[in-house]
């Protein structure tokens, strides 16, 4: 009995060891290794990413002392078990103050037997990588499609923005390639063409993308470990090397989950066939947090605007080669040219203002000016995002200008810096007025209306009666005009009245002439009581 009684403790105490060693349910401790998973074509990439505590299996809880944990790499992963591996192999921030993103998952919400999932799967959607269905749910449980977890994958490795300026006749180019390419979903198209474009994914060898088969948990972990063990992102993209000291240089960040086994890092700027490295980063060890590039290739020489490749390799301390994910990155000139069409113009007519501009222009205007005057707003041809672009808008020289050489002053507003250029315009303004007099044939002491109809520019009006006395026309509807006595003491005779006009520095004049009869006007006189 005593004998019984001392191996009954000794099995409890073992037992007690043996739990305490089963990780607490909804801890982040790395699983156990996995029982499931030994021969699988997959063990290698499972076992790199469990390495690095990223995976999730299900702990086997009916017999807890056997500390077992499975992967079940061949059953179908759910849209929740792959938004919550995308979080943590991408290291998203949890927070908890977010609102609830989806109304299917609520706080609380656990995978794999009771471990807290609600926080990475929120993650994934502040950070645009997983979607809901139009309706404000996730559908945690259901099955995810390789195009799914393609798109998902797209947008975690930020390459959404990449996708999306693709045209849609690239896109289909790229799908039409397999036999089943146009079964993709149309809103995913873009990502799942990217995602063949820069060779992150292949199609099978039958020629078909398998875009709607459904995702196995062996599968999710091999295209993380393809895509995510070493990344590199361009923390300036597209870049300028002008020397205008904005955005010269390209950072590139580096990131790598086996900083612990790097043997040694490479970082490569290539073409798209990747047949020829321009430039290579390299070195021993862990990757550093990041290089510059200065769009120079091998022997120093500037590499013209364009779109360029990127791709970061590590090769571990078990001689395993890892590589990144191939993504584009942009040399872009920010230039600016314009002339106008005509550059000789009438005050009152029109003229076309014609931009060319190279690095994605966001806005141009044109204005009078250099910070004040009339602007107007130029229309591109193409999209913005376009590298090059045409822009046009139609202008009118106000009719009272001057006839003068006038500025317009044309600028290119990028996102982070602007370009200007000078365009002449030579306003002509021809100055004229045509006078007349009415009647013209009056006795002394009769009343005349001296009228003027003048080119716009024209600012003021006289007419001067022969002898000095000077006469001022006043705006009317049908131009200038004054009234005026012809004094009772002129003599019989015929008279030149000259009229001119001024605009700021020029004169322009005719003549009248006015006919004085013998005798004088008669003069009426009412009276009232």
């Amino acid at each position: 009995m005593k004998r019984f009684r001392r191996a009954f403790a000794t099995w409890v105490v073992v037992m007690s060891l043996l739990a305490a060693a089963v990780p607490a349910m909804g801890a982040t401790s790395r699983d156990p290794w996995y029982r499931d998973v030994s021969g699988h074509w997959a063990e290698s990439y499972i076992q790199s990413l469990w390495e690095e505590g990223l995976t999730d299996g299900t702990m086997d809880t009916l017999h807890p002392w056997l500390s077992r944990c499975f992967f079940y790499p061949v059953a179908y992963s759910t849209r929740a078990e792959y938004a919550m591996l995308l979080a943590k192999t991408f290291g998203l921030p949890l927070n908890e103050q977010l609102p609830q993103l989806f109304s299917d998952v609520r706080p609380g919400f656990t995978l794999y037997r009771n471990k807290p999932a609600y926080l990475y799967i929120q993650a994934a959607g502040a950070a645009g990588i997983v979607q809901g269905d139009g309706s404000g749910r996730f559908q945690p449980g259901d099955s995810v499609s390789r195009e799914q977890a393609v798109a998902m994958l797209v947008r975690a490795l930020d390459l959404g923005p990449t996708a999306h300026a693709m045209s849609s006749s690239e896109v289909l180019s790229i799908l039409k390639r397999y036999r089943d390419g146009l079964s993709v979903s149309p809103s995913l198209r873009p990502e799942m063409a990217v995602a063949v474009k820069l060779h992150i994914v292949y199609g099978y060898p039958d020629g078909s993308l398998g875009a709607r088969d459904l995702l196995e948990r062996g599968q999710a972990v091999t295209i993380l470990y393809r895509s995510a063990l070493i990344r590199a992102a361009a923390l300036a993209n597209p870049f300028s090397p002008d020397g205008d000291g904005i955005d010269d240089t390209a950072p590139f960040a580096i990131t790598s989950l086996k900083n612990g086994n790097a043997r040694s890092w490479r970082l490569a700027v290539t073409h798209l066939d990747e047949r020829t490295a321009l430039r290579t980063f390299s070195g021993y060890g862990p990757p550093p947090a990041s290089v510059v590039w200065d769009g120079r290739d091998w022997a120093g020489r500037s590499l013209p605007p364009g779109t360029y490749y990127y791709r970061p390799f590590l090769a571990d301390r078990l001689g395993q080669t890892l590589s990144g994910v191939l993504k584009p990155i942009v040399i872009e000139t920010t230039t600016l040219s314009a002339y106008l069409s005509p550059s000789v113009v009438m005050a009152g007519g029109s003229f076309t203002v014609i931009a060319y501009t190279s690095g994605r222009a966001s806005t141009v205007e044109a204005r009078y000016g250099l910070s004040s005057g009339t602007g107007a707003q130029l229309t591109p041809e193409n999209a913005v995002t376009s590298d090059t672009n045409r822009w046009q808008v139609r202008m009118t020289v106000p009719a009272n200008r001057p006839q003068t050489h006038d500025v317009i002053y044309v600028t290119a507003h990028y996102p982070k810096a602007e370009r200007q250029v000078q365009c002449l315009l030579t306003i002509y303004n021809p100055l004229w007025l045509r006078a007349s007099v009415t009647p013209d044939t009056v006795p002394a002491g009769a009343r005349v209306t001296f009228q003027a109809a003048t080119s716009p520019a024209i600012r003021r009006v006289e007419a001067w009666w022969p002898g000095g006395e000077r006469i001022l026309l006043v705006p009317s509807i049908s131009g200038w005009q004054a009234g005026w006595t012809v004094p009772l003491s002129t003599q019989p005779g015929s008279y030149v009245v000259t009229v001119r006009g001024w605009d700021q520095s020029r004169t322009a004049s005719d003549q009248v002439v006015v006919r004085v009869q013998a005798g004088q006007a008669e003069v009426q006189v009412y009276l009232s009581d």
